[in-house]
């Protein structure tokens, strides 16, 4: 088992994915999710997810947080406050997205 808790940004297909199995390696209570469809965060909880409010909850609730949303919707989530409660800035998105410490 996991000790840590794991934030799953996006319940689509792929989040849903990512949640069942997460599930299966986490204590209860150590897998927060949020969606912006409510009906889909809601279904999540048949894997007993616990259900954040918003995203920066969760990020501030959580030791890893994984992003299951489509590339469209990756640009406008980064922009989000949770990302610099973490003091952690956005250094280039080519496919892949690399967080570096933000300086100060």
């Amino acid at each position: 088992m996991l000790n840590k808790t794991i934030g799953v940004i996006g319940c689509g297909n792929m989040g849903e994915a990512l949640v069942k199995r997460i599930a299966a390696s986490v204590k209860r209570g150590r897998l927060i999710v949020y969606d912006a469809d409510s009906t889909k965060t809601s279904a999540m909880r048949r894997y007993k997810a616990v259900i954040a409010k918003d995203n920066v909850t969760l990020a501030k609730q959580c030791d890893v947080i994984i992003l299951a949303v489509k590339p469209k919707d990756v640009e406008g989530l980064l922009g989000l406050s949770f990302l610099r409660y973490f003091n952690y800035e956005v250094r280039s998105v080519e496919g892949i997205i690399r967080l570096q410490p933000a300086t100060a």
